[in-house]
């Protein structure tokens, strides 16, 4: 053997141990996180069961079944073969003397956090029906839905169910997260046009992952994973904020007509135009296009605001912010007056406060309230044609 064949053999050995040294560091520090994590500071576990659809959006994966666990609640989750959560399937075509209410939205109109009995679609089904109206209420809504993804899921799937009344679902978060799909773009008339893309973040990797038990049970029980989860999914999407951001601002800019870029500086206002301004612009234009489309179909159209939580029990409305036109506006549906009348200091409060702050039983109990009071100030007939005999 010679020289150089000794120092290979050993280059080797010595990588050999120093690769077992990170890799056994590296079960040490993830085996000392989870119990640091179990002991002194438990995590909300709170799995995503998301896949593609065909039509390039997320979407629930079918018949999944999966727990949330937070220190306030333990939730069971059901997806039916649709891909809804239901408890039921549902035929295209409606049962005669049957209203059927289409909810578009994300972890909230899911019902995360809560038994699906007290969730909205739960109390809205119940409820009704204690009214004597015979409803069934489809649930479009997959947790992190944008209002971009809203208006595809409708377009290309909650029309062919039929619905009566499509409810939009509306949140503070909703600002930022449309500028990441890149699904619609505004023409020349500041209406929004499908560009023919997708917007599957992760999803490839996501089904193969899923694929594994081990992976699932992770997903579900582990106190670390979820902790490094939660920083890396905020920080992903942040990234991908700023990107929306900046393409939808060179996108404005290359829109100008040419008279506009060539005008001086005295001529023109100038205005300076933020990435709030712009992504509540851009989120108004959709829910508008949103209502139009429900129209065109023969449907009632609502917005529904979820009012954003703050630090303690402080909460408010951004709905303030958006610039809807008077159409849009008149079918708007807040629950802000039912919430400031409910005691702050009443357990439990209205949202989640060790959890990812989503509503609890009361919280869904007042918000489905508000809905209902809401229809029916609105269009007083609207569920007429479905009344029990």
């Amino acid at each position: 053997m010679t020289r150089s064949d000794v120092t290979r053999r050993f280059s080797l050995l010595r990588l050999i141990k120093w690769g077992g040294l990170v890799v056994v560091g590296g079960i040490y520090a993830c085996l000392f996180g989870e119990v640091f994590l179990r002991l002194l500071d438990p995590q909300v576990r709170m799995p995503r069961y998301v896949t593609g659809t065909e039509y390039g959006i997320r979407g629930n994966i079918p018949n999944s079944v999966y727990r949330q666990s937070t220190p306030e609640v333990q939730v069971e989750v059901r997806i039916n073969g649709q891909g809804m959560r239901n408890n039921q399937e549902f035929a295209l075509e409606k049962p005669p003397g049957t209203c059927r209410i289409a909810l578009l939205g994300d972890s909230y109109f899911m019902g995360y956090e809560a038994h699906y009995e007290d969730t909205i679609v739960g109390l809205l089904e119940s409820r009704l029906a204690a009214m004597g109206y015979r409803v069934e209420v489809p649930n479009f809504a997959v947790s992190g839905f944008s209002t971009e993804e809203m208006l595809r899921e409708f377009e290309e799937r909650t029309v062919t169910f039929d619905p009566d009344v499509v409810i939009v679902q509306f949140g503070r978060g909703d600002f930022a997260d449309n500028m990441r799909p890149g699904l619609y773009r505004l023409d020349e008339d500041g209406v929004p046009q499908p560009t023919g893309g997708s917007y599957l973040p992760g999803v490839d990797i996501r089904d193969t992952l899923m694929k594994s038990a081990f992976y699932r049970m992770l997903i579900s029980d582990s106190h670390f994973y979820s902790a490094i989860r939660e920083w890396a999914g905020k920080t992903v999407q942040n990234m991908l904020t700023s990107v929306g951001n900046m393409r939808r601002q060179v996108a404005a800019f290359r829109g100008k007509s040419d008279a506009a870029q060539s005008a001086s500086s005295t001529e023109q206002k100038v205005q300076t135009v933020t990435p709030y301004m712009r992504q509540t612009r851009y989120t108004s234009d959709l829910l508008m296009l949103s209502r139009v489309r429900a129209e065109e179909e023969g449907m009632e159209w609502f917005m529904f605001e979820i009012p954003a939580k703050f630090y303690g029990r402080a909460y408010g409305s951004f709905a303030k912010d958006l610039d809807l036109d008077a159409a849009t506006s008149a079918r708007v549906i807040s629950p802000m007056s039912l919430f400031d009348e409910y005691p702050e200091d009443a357990d439990p409060w209205l949202y989640r406060e060790q959890g990812h702050s989503h509503f609890t039983e009361a919280g869904n109990g007042l918000a489905t309230q508000a809905l209902i009071d809401g229809m029916f100030r609105t269009s007083p007939q609207v569920f007429e044609g479905c009344r029990s005999s």
